[in-house]
Formats: C-alpha cells, structure tokens, sequence
C-alpha cells in the first residue's frame, strides 16, 4: 500500500474489543490483518435496494406483444432451415409439368387450368409413370438407356452395365426383368 500498513481500528471491518482484541493481537500471527467481517453501518451505503425510484421495464412494440409471437418464430439460434419432403404426389405433379426448360403444360389459358387441377387434385406417381411417355421415363427418371441414374460425384468409377437375356439366361421375354451388374 503507498501509505503504509493501515491500523486495525481504522478498518471497516469488525473486530474484537477489549481483551479479546489482546487476546487476537497475541495470537495471530498478523496483529494488523483484519477479521474480514464488514462493519454492517458503512457496507454497501446505500444499499443497492434503497433506491426511491421504481424500475420501468423498457418495452418495444410488438416484440414485447405476447400475442402472435411466439418464441420460437424470434429464435434466431434455433433458426434451422426447415426439411423439405417429395412424396408421391409432387413427384407425380413434378413429372406431368415438367421443368422450367422443358415444360410439359400448353402454353396459355389451358396450361393455367391444368395447374390449378394439378394443385387442388392428388396426383398418384403410378398414374404418372404409366400414362408417361417412354423418352420422359428413359431420360429423366432414369437415364438413357434404362439404368438407374447415380449423382456424378458420389463414385466415379461406378458403371452400370445392362446384361442382356443371353448372359444371365434366367428370364425370358414374358418376364420383363433387368439384371445390373456393377463394374468397379
């Protein structure tokens, strides 16, 4: 400290009087080290409770409008991106439209028409894929010719390879079964 040691009595901290303070100086092994015990009158005056003042919570409108906002629409932590699902049904949709390059609905009024049945009706992919014809099959569900379309950069040693009937010889022309054998 700059000013030196400061005395015991002039702490504010609580201490012992009388004989025991002659008794504390004879048995510690610092005579000036206080007890530690703050002196009640000047701790903390005034106290952090004795303000006259009432806290007014800050608000800001509508974040503070519990109505229609709802924690987890605000939660920007949480805030994953939400999955997006294909079941049957937009397949089936998707393939009877077609894509933006190669588009499947008359141009004009009927093309709107067939939207909107296509939006308010369920669309089953087996209706789809039977009534579609063979070059949206071989050539957007699956690839060329026939074989199950596989993403480019996931093997690129993978091939498919069509075996025809003489190779495997099990099936014959009545039964319309293809056999892929993968090459590695």
């Amino acid at each position: 400290m700059s000013g030196g040691p400061v005395p015991v009595w002039k702490k504010y901290t609580t201490g012992s009087n009388g004989i025991w303070e002659t008794f504390r100086k004879w048995a510690t092994l610092v005579p000036n080290r206080s007890s530690g015990n703050p002196y009640v009158p000047f701790y903390r005056v005034p106290s952090p409770s004795s303000e006259k003042h009432v806290y007014k919570d800050a608000r800001t409108i509508p974040a503070s409008d519990i109505v229609g906002n709802d924690f987890f629409k605000r939660d920007n932590r949480r805030n994953h991106p939400t999955i997006s699902t294909f079941d049957q049904a937009k397949i089936g949709g998707l393939l009877k439209l077609g894509n933006s390059t190669n588009s499947r609905l008359p141009k004009g009024d009927e093309g709107v028409k067939q939207l909107a049945i296509l939006k308010t009706e369920s669309v089953k992919l087996t209706e789809v894929l039977t009534s579609a014809p063979k070059d949206v099959i071989y050539g957007e569900v699956l690839g060329k010719s026939g074989e199950p379309i596989v993403a480019p950069n996931l093997n690129k040693k993978f091939s498919v390879k069509l075996l025809t009937e003489e190779e495997h010889g099990m099936y014959n022309s009545d039964y319309p079964c293809r056999i892929f054998k993968a090459t590695a």
